[in-house]
């Protein structure tokens, strides 16, 4: 299985030996070695839950060194009781190869980006705004385009009881027409007059290439970048080489759109401030990392460094000020880029408010364990997705927990093509960049019973909203 280099570089034999003593199981901490994993009932997986709460979960003061592990029926049952409340990102998941892969912008999909949201017309119905579709997709291929709306699969109405089993089918065809916002009026918009059917749509495993957009429009005398940016994967060569464009081109501004990006990997946003702040700030303090008393000790004995800095980098934009375009989408490492990079320049955000989410986590498995439960599942599979501390910036400010409010509040209403100078968050930019109006419709901010987010995300999994470090736990 492919290993991701995580940020705290920990080399670790962490989870330490077990033995079994009336069912009430208990952490030796002077061994290494896993013993007596044959039980009237399998508690292997039971077992890899309690322990690696134990060790990395940032909130783990009340998980205890003894456990009666009888007492849960499912490893689920082990996660949920020692959750913390507040709590909103960890997970636990048996489907560890295939989460790996999300992460890594390579899933199944039909490579349209939506978002889903009630329909104006009848609240018990879901309709899907189409806000990106990825280049060479079977969406794009069918000629689903930024601006429908999605009303149908296979004919039947999508609804808050279907829409879940109809939109995660292989094959479908779509019904949807063209999103109308009459003067930039969200409780007025309009996509009924002219329905379309798209020929059948057949998801594909998609290798997506984060870096969607890389341009540069000369206007008014300044040389505004442009970059469209999906996630924060853990492959930077096309990063480096779209940061490299803008470079060469000697761009004066930088319009950063982050509307469309979940988050990643804290190696890959690393790379990309150290390339963005101005040259003479490699080595500053990036982020800041709280952790638990255990694994900090742990990171202090293998001598591994906890911040993040930036880092000397062969290219760098040499900008003063930034502007950044977000939307509910922006999320964790996004949100991240903006705060560890506020107190070194100008940041001017226009949008809607980021997702919040303010903690660093970790894809844990036990790669080791080449056992299988109950159900025939491999306990390599078995993972959590885990809390392990919690982003400040350099100024030790958390800035961001509910969300980041925009300096210039402006929904997307899905208007024009992403790039374009006349999409508005984009033309709102270049306005502020060149001191001219941009012409956009007057628009108020959207009522929450109205909000096109009120259901939920958008079709990338939901994994992708989260600022990500990986490492499998060892067994030695």
């Amino acid at each position: 299985m492919k290993k991701i280099t995580t940020y705290l570089l920990l080399i670790l034999a962490v989870i330490v030996g077990c033995t079994k003593d009336d069912n009430d199981i208990y952490r030796d901490e002077s061994s290494n070695k896993s013993r007596n994993r044959s039980y009237t009932k399998d508690y292997t997986v039971h077992q890899f839950v309690w322990e690696t709460m134990y060790t990395y979960y940032y909130w783990n003061d009340k998980i205890p060194t003894r456990l009666n592990l009888s007492q849960f029926n499912t490893p689920n049952d082990v996660f949920e009781y020692f959750l913390y409340p507040e709590d909103r990102f960890s997970s636990i998941m048996n489907n560890y190869t295939e989460t790996e892969s999300f992460f890594n912008n390579v899933y199944v999909t039909d490579g349209i980006n939506f978002i889903l949201g009630e329909d104006r017309l009848n609240r018990d119905n879901v309709v899907a705004f189409v806000q990106y579709v990825y280049k060479d997709s079977p969406g794009e291929a069918a000629g689903i385009q930024r601006g429908d709306v999605i009303t149908k699969v296979n004919g039947q109405p999508l609804n808050k009881t279907n829409y879940k089993s109809l939109l995660s089918l292989d094959s479908y065809t779509l019904t949807y027409s063209k999103l109308s916002v009459p003067n930039g009026i969200w409780e007025a918009r309009e996509y009924y007059d002219t329905e379309y059917t798209s020929p059948l749509i057949t998801k594909v495993s998609m290798d997506i290439d984060p870096v969607l957009q890389v341009s540069t429009h000369e206007i008014d005398g300044h040389k505004i970048g442009y970059f469209l940016y999906d996630s924060f994967d853990d492959g930077t060569e096309t990063l480096t080489q779209a940061i490299e464009k803008l470079a060469d081109e000697q761009i004066t501004e930088l319009v950063l759109d982050l509307r469309l990006n979940g988050g990643g990997y804290i190696t890959t946003l690393g790379k990309l401030a150290s390339m963005i702040i101005p040259s003479g700030n490699e080595n500053k303090l990036f982020i800041q990392t709280d952790v638990n008393p255990i694994l900090e000790k742990i990171i202090k004995e293998n001598n591994d460094e906890l911040n993040l800095y930036f880092s000397e980098q062969n290219t760098h934009l040499n900008i003063n000020k930034l502007y950044v375009l977000t939307s509910s989408q922006t999320a964790s490492a996004s949100e991240e880029l903006i705060s560890g990079l506020s107190p070194y320049m100008d940041i001017e955000i226009i949008g809607t408010p980021t997702y919040g989410k303010y903690t660093t986590n970790m894809l844990l498995n036990d790669n080791y364990d080449k056992g299988t439960d109950s159900d025939g599942i491999n306990y390599s599979e078995w993972a959590l997705y885990l809390v392990v501390g919690v982003c400040k910036n350099s100024a030790d400010e958390m800035n961001f927990k509910d969300g980041f409010t925009p300096d210039y509040w402006l929904p997307d209403y899905f208007e024009s093509s992403l790039g374009n100078v006349e999409e508005p968050l984009f033309a709102k930019a270049i306005s502020l960049i060149t001191g001219n109006q941009a012409p956009i419709a007057k628009r108020t901010k959207i009522s929450a019973n109205n909000d096109y987010t009120f259901i939920g995300a958008s079709e990338k999994p939901i994994y992708k909203q989260n600022l990500t470090i990986n490492r499998s736990i060892s067994r030695q």
